[in-house]
Order: structure tokens, then sequence, then C-alpha cells
């Protein structure tokens, strides 16, 4: 995420908050300028752009600045998937 992305930059506490109250989930960041062939590989098309995995697939999406609510409630929901 670059500093020139306000949304971005909006949503990283959030995304910190979360690490830290979900000690079982694996976060990360990956800047699109210097990896333009990971966003191509997953459609990102918009930034911020969450992805929630699952055993290495992208199961769900989050785009945009929302709430901690909404990236929580989609974790959770990933999580309690069998």
């Amino acid at each position: 995420m670059g500093a020139w992305c306000a949304p971005c930059f909006l949503l990283e506490p959030i995304l910190k908050a979360l690490a830290r109250e979900m000690p079982c989930v694996g976060f990360g960041r990956l800047n699109t300028q210097e990896w333009p062939d990971v966003a191509a590989k997953y459609d990102v098309m918009s930034l911020p752009t969450v992805i929630i995995f699952k055993d290495g697939e992208p199961v769900d999406f989050v785009v945009g600045a929302v709430p901690k609510k909404i990236i929580a409630d989609k974790i959770r929901r990933v999580l309690s998937e069998n």
C-alpha cells in the first residue's frame, strides 16, 4: 500500500487491529505497483482490496476502505466454514 493511496492508509490500522484480535489468521500486504503480476493474477482493479484466502485459494474480497466489522465478519464466516 503506497502512501499515495489514502483509502489504503485509512484501512491499515483496521487490519493491524484485526491481526492482533485474530492471531490464528495471517495478515499481509502487497504493493501493487511493485508486484503488478500478483495484482493481475487476483484481478485487483481497485485499491485497497483485501483478499481473504482459505487453504491457499481466494474465497472472498473486500474492496475499498470499509468498517472493521465488515472485514471481521467476512473473515469469521470463512473461518467457520468447513
